[in-house]
């Protein structure tokens, strides 16, 4: 059996399983009846099998190229919502008679937008259900191993493990169920935030003047792709692959022009070029938005500004969307005076045309222009 990514027509990428063995072929048709059962957001989406009695060939959607294997979430508010959304799914699986029984993170697609998608439904069937539950717990624990719990989010580490323990108890009839995982991981996570918030509402500094890096035209995305772009306040900004520059706004109670004299950084990417800067005024008025009394620049007009929590710590910071480039802007803190701020891309469906904070921490509301809207995790790139 092999598989391979093929193009469909002019813009559908799909992943093709083939088979030519008689075994083989009927994993491929098991395969499919499993998928077509177990059609469901948090699956991987059936597009086609065939059988002609000699080479079996299984669609499914390409969902993305990178797994909780290669792209593990790096933080314990991560972890828990990630296990809470794969629990949810595991849990409507259940309800449809289909049960996984190849949980790990190989099989746990991260999309661009940041969905978790499963993917590989090969031993899938009626099988008994704790199954699942034992292997997403197994997951929940390796994840935690591999993350150091800051401060904020030990509390919360201790939580998700006891949940975990529950999930992984030796007597599979002493499990909680799919359905309790993820309320158990979701109590956890909402009973940790107050205590987040509150820290986070003790008295600030005074930061007095504050610098915002501007946000231009996206680069291409691929050359973005893994990379965390840290912007300097005081430094002009050069993406990988556009030769152009960008100003960087200097905003107090009245702004000042947008205007900058500073060289371009010496630590860029190797694909990026930088010719000696000179003054460079933008051309389009900022886009300002105030927070904490204070009033910052956070790209051009036309662009739409969210503040949420992103990160889930308790603190909620800007996040700015170029309608119709597939690009969101997330930004990670409020840099002071000779700090400097710190912004991750995340690719979101270029039909995008707003952006707003979600129910739970971490995640984001996108909505298009139909007025559809959907809640995923933030995932930078």
């Amino acid at each position: 059996m092999s598989g391979e990514l093929e193009l469909l027509g002019d813009d559908q990428l799909v992943v093709t399983k083939t088979a030519t063995t008689p075994h083989d072929r009927h994993a491929l048709a098991h395969e499919a009846a499993m998928l077509e059962r177990a059609a469901h957001p948090g699956v991987v989406e059936l597009v086609s099998f065939e059988d002609d009695g000699e080479v079996a060939l299984l669609r499914t959607e390409f969902a993305g190229e990178q797994t909780w294997h290669t792209s593990p979430p790096t933080n314990v508010p991560a972890i828990g919502q990630g296990v809470a959304s794969l629990a949810a799914t595991i849990a409507d699986l259940h309800d449809l008679a289909v049960t996984h029984r190849g949980i790990h993170e190989d099989h746990v697609i991260v999309a661009p937008t940041g969905r978790l998608v499963l993917c590989d439904l090969t031993l899938a069937g009626d099988h008994e259900p704790s199954i699942d539950v034992d292997q997403l717990g197994a997951m929940l624990l390796r994840r935690l191993d591999e993350c150091e719990p800051t401060q904020t989010s030990h509390k919360l580490a201790s939580a998700l493990r006891s949940v975990a323990a529950d999930a992984t108890h030796d007597d599979p009839a002493k499990r909680s169920t799919a359905r309790q995982l993820a309320n158990s991981v979701a109590a956890a996570m909402e009973s940790w935030r107050p205590t987040v918030g509150q820290q986070a509402r003790t008295p600030s500094r005074k930061l007095g003047r504050l610098k915002l890096p501007m946000l231009s035209a996206p680069s291409a995305r691929n050359a973005l792709a893994g990379l965390a772009v840290c912007l300097a306040a005081t430094a002009l900004l050069v993406f990988p692959g556009d030769r152009s520059t960008d100003s960087i706004a200097t905003l107090a109670t009245n702004p000042a022009p947008v205007v900058s004299t500073s060289p371009a950084p010496s630590t860029l990417p190797a694909a990026a070029t930088a010719e000696p800067a000179t003054p460079t005024t933008s051309a389009a008025p900022p886009l300002v938005i105030e927070h904490d009394g204070y009033r910052y620049a956070v790209g051009e007009q036309g662009d739409i500004v969210a503040t949420g929590d992103w990160d889930c710590d308790g603190s909620p910071t800007a996040a700015v969307l170029r309608p119709g480039s597939g690009d969101l802007y997330v930004f990670t803190n409020w840099p002071a005076p000779g700090e400097s701020a710190v912004v991750k891309p995340m690719t979101v469906p270029d039909e995008t045309t707003e952006v707003q904070p979600a129910g739970l921490c971490g995640h984001v509301a996108l909505t298009d222009a139909s007025g559809n809207q959907v809640e995923v995790p933030v995932t930078v790139r």
